[in-house]
């Protein structure tokens, strides 16, 4: 094996560790415990992450850490339950009432609105009130957006490389569009919630 840092295996212990709490749980107790399903999903992730970053594979693309098996017969086993057109256990119990978080798809449309803004900030696109548009574009309030541009700015990508300005211009208008479509999509925003509601606990019992 090439030259590794051994993240994939520090990762895989963690898992090892969050699963073994977790099955306790769900054998212990009717509700499992909240934290023990949260750390295994936050094991899984560090797992993925720890695989798929660039500097786990060589310059041919052969993996330094190949993928753990018992990671993968984890979510082999989520995935039948879905293809069943059921929820699994571990996922099932990581649902909690109210507005979810934010995840990476919303992320990066946050981060295209806060890039917007910036454009316009600095002429590249022409709109003298950039915070209503995105609160338009994506059914949100003025203050929400100005939310935005403090605890997001850090997260933007380098969404259109190797482009002149007008260009850049031309393609970020029209991505933040697309953007505030997928956001309300997503059943976020007053009108995303309106227009493309969350099946609540209720619904989901009724469609059985």
């Amino acid at each position: 094996m090439p030259n590794s840092d051994r993240r994939v295996e520090v990762a895989l212990h963690y898992f090892r560790m969050a699963q073994e709490k977790w099955t306790s749980s769900v054998l212990r107790e009717k509700n499992p415990d909240p934290v023990a399903v949260k750390q295994l999903w936050e094991a899984v992730n560090s797992v993925l992450q720890a695989y798929c970053r660039g500097m786990n594979f060589t310059r041919h693309g052969v993996p330094k850490e190949h993928f753990p098996v018992i990671v993968a017969d984890f979510l082999s086993d989520q995935v039948d339950y879905i293809l069943q057109g059921r929820t699994p256990r571990p996922i099932k119990d990581m649902v909690r009432p109210g507005s979810p978080g934010v995840g990476s798809v919303e992320r990066t449309d946050i981060g295209m609105a806060v890039g917007y803004i910036r454009a316009a900030k600095t002429g590249l696109i022409k709109d003298k009130h950039p915070v209503k548009t995105i609160a338009g574009l994506y059914g949100v309030t003025d203050r929400a957006v100005r939310y935005w541009k403090t605890k997001y700015k850090q997260i933007q990508p380098d969404f259109f490389p190797n482009l002149d300005s007008v260009e850049l211009g031309e393609r970020l208008a029209q991505a933040v569009k697309d953007a505030g479509f997928r956001y309300q999509r997503g059943g976020r925003g007053s009108k995303g919630r309106d227009e493309f509601p969350r099946p609540n606990k209720r619904q989901s019992e009724t469609a059985r």
